[in-house]
């Protein structure tokens, strides 16, 4: 189908979650284990910064 999965996770269990998801993001607070499966670690604790994240990553995308 063509879809990208992201799922959001900041505890252990959580981790089966972030490995299966095409790109995981955890928060600044998330346990080590969590901060080792995930493809991107955000430092701040707002959802807000999701929405940074994921508006920079379509610019670099679409750039390249």
């Amino acid at each position: 189908m063509n879809r990208i999965v992201a799922y959001i996770g900041e505890g252990n269990n959580d981790v089966k979650a972030l490995n299966c998801s095409d790109i995981g993001f955890v928060m600044g607070i998330g346990t080590p284990i969590a901060k080792e499966s995930c493809n991107l670690i955000l430092k701040s604790n707002d959802i807000e910064g999701i929405v940074h994240a994921v508006e920079w990553g379509r610019n670099v995308y679409l750039n390249l």
